[in-house]
């Protein structure tokens, strides 16, 4: 219901930024005024109807568009072209944004801003008691952030949420932080379903964090990923070999992920099948 419900707001949305750049042209202007029409396809759904509208109206008049027509700035076609190509960058640009993880950064911190005016503002209209604004802030815990450069290992405020597809949410990660120093061997205990593997998946990039962030010997999962990968080694809950491959071809997969240069890739290779007594098989399919 919830997705539906999205959808329609969503439909209705889009029909309101269709019409609304109709209705301003025919009211806020009584003659055709290029530059406003061309502000106005900054709306992609505007640009593609207003570039339909002067087709059908060339059509009309009995001026049809040809091949070198198009690049006419003044029969306009064009124009439409290059706003589209704007806001193609535009949007390209906000899903960027979007997808790196800076927004929820920015939402968060424009929320603390807002929570610590909040409280400065209690603070001052509390019936004129003198009240200390330490005294309505939340104890301040240290982040994990000032440990990037000195802690090989570090996690920081990582949530994730898994939809329930019309069942309730499930709340996987609810903002785990910790560190572990050069030289610890840390362990994770937790029931079944208490979030471990999927924190150990966000850790490894192979799950992406809600939000919050990892490092990796100050490689940030989320921005450098390669780089934070090139230090880690898993030994995933379930058997990760691909069936059509040679254990030798295993190796080689894995070396590339992990960044071992080419010239080295070989004697890598062979050295871990050495290692692990594994000449007799190495070219066997793992199947």
């Amino acid at each position: 219901k919830k997705q539906e419900t999205a959808q329609q707001a969503l439909g209705e949305f889009i029909n309101l930024t269709l019409a609304l750049p109709w209705v301003i042209l025919a009211f806020a202007t009584s003659t055709k005024n290029v530059p406003l029409e061309n502000a106005l396809s900054l709306i992609p759904g505007f640009a593609l109807y207003r570039g339909y509208s002067i087709l059908e109206a060339a059509a009309v008049v009995g001026s049809p568009f040809s091949a070198r027509d198009v690049f006419l700035w003044n029969r306009e076609l064009i124009q439409v072209f290059m706003m589209l190509v704007i806001d193609s960058i535009i949007f390209l640009l906000f899903l960027t944004f979007m997808e790196s993880g800076l927004a929820r950064r920015f939402a968060r911190s424009l929320s603390g801003t807002v929570q610590s005016s909040a409280l400065i503002s209690a603070g001052e209209a509390d019936d004129g008691k003198d009240v200390e604004l330490d005294e309505l802030m939340p104890p301040i815990v240290s982040s994990t952030r000032d440990f990037i450069s000195t802690s090989p290992i570090i996690a920081d405020e990582l949530k994730k949420t898994y939809s329930g597809h019309g069942a309730p949410d499930v709340r996987a990660c609810r903002g785990v932080s910790f560190k572990v120093n050069s030289g610890i061997v840390y362990g994770l205990l937790g029931p079944n379903g208490a979030g471990k593997s999927t924190m150990i998946s966000m850790m490894v990039g192979i799950e992406k964090a809600d939000e919050g962030d990892a490092w990796i010997n100050s490689s940030s999962v989320t921005f450098d990923l390669a780089a934070a990968r090139r230090d880690i080694g898993l030994c995933p809950q379930f058997d990760a070999l691909i069936d059509n491959l040679t254990g030798r071809e295993h190796l080689i997969m894995f070396a590339m992920i992990r960044g071992v240069p080419p010239r080295l890739m070989s004697t890598v290779v062979e050295g871990a099948i050495k290692d692990m007594k594994l000449e007799q098989k190495a070219g066997a399919l793992t199947k």
